[in-house]
């Protein structure tokens, strides 16, 4: 028996991954173009060939990666002339402030109740006033912030 009737060992292939999935692409003429100067461009820097599908699956994932960031990243659209960030910070300081006009109700409700109940103005007067002049003064900061976003856009 010679070498050549003699079993051979299974040749292994070159190939570091599998893929399981198997697609038909239809590529233009230039796009087909684009894959070709790539893998130039690629076998002539690495000294290495590599085939046309690794340069589309490359492209494809850097794509992708690429495509997740910007849906992932912060937004910095605008919303009525205001970038988000912001619109967002304006509607906290809305929020705080609604929060303020509530505890100022509230204490204007407990000092009408003293009033009708004895008749009397009660002397914390001075202390809803400014708690109303501090409303006042965050909501005239709300508003400046607006008009500033909108000066800084038209």
């Amino acid at each position: 028996m010679n070498t050549a009737d003699e079993a051979q060992p299974k040749r292994k292939r070159g190939r570091r991954r599998t893929y399981a999935k198997r697609t038909h692409l239809m590529l233009t003429d230039e796009q087909l173009d684009l894959v070709a100067d790539a893998r130039r461009v690629y076998e002539e820097q690495t000294g290495r060939s590599v085939s046309a599908s690794d340069i589309m699956r490359n492209a494809l994932e850097d794509g992708c990666k690429k495509l997740a960031a910007q849906v992932s990243a912060p937004a910095t659209a605008s919303v009525g002339g205001i970038d988000s960030r912001s619109f967002d910070r304006v509607v906290a300081e809305i929020e705080q402030t609604r929060s303020q006009v509530r505890r100022v109700g509230i204490n204007v409700n407990a000092m009408t109740k003293v009033a009708h109940s004895s008749g009397e103005v009660p002397s914390d007067l001075a202390d809803v006033r400014a708690q109303l002049d501090a409303v006042m003064r965050r909501l005239d900061g709300i508003e400046d912030a607006l008009m500033n976003a909108d000066d800084d856009d038209g």
